[in-house]
């Protein structure tokens, strides 16, 4: 019954013998003033995306569905209405959900005859 386990033990404890290779000098750890933002974010300044970034590419297809979506495109302006105007939309059709009172009144008078 203890065989199975004695073997298996014995196969392990020689695995851990096993001579591990040369892996070449150890990496010394980076000098905490070298992770600061200002030194690992050092590099030139991109001023991407520039306007007329497709152009680098020079594919005139590309080109022209750009310019074809900047055409068809809304300005800030109109695109500020228009999610004014679903906003008003949604509140409309929510209000149904909303508490609702109401109230009804009546006057009348009977005039007996003398």
């Amino acid at each position: 019954m203890w065989r199975p386990f004695l073997s298996i033990a014995t196969i392990l404890s020689l695995g851990a013998c096993a001579a591990v290779p040369d892996l070449g000098p150890r990496s010394a750890p980076r000098p905490p003033q070298s992770l600061a933002s200002s030194e690992a974010l050092a590099g030139p300044s991109a001023d991407w995306p520039r306007e007329d970034w497709w152009t680098e590419f020079g594919d005139p297809e590309l080109a022209a569905l750009i310019e074809e979506g900047l055409a068809g495109a809304p300005d800030i302006a109109a695109a500020a209405a228009r999610v004014r105007a679903a906003d008003a939309i949604a509140k409309q059709a929510g209000a149904t959900l909303q508490p609702n009172l109401t109230a009804e009144a009546s006057a009348g008078g009977v005039k007996q005859s003398k």
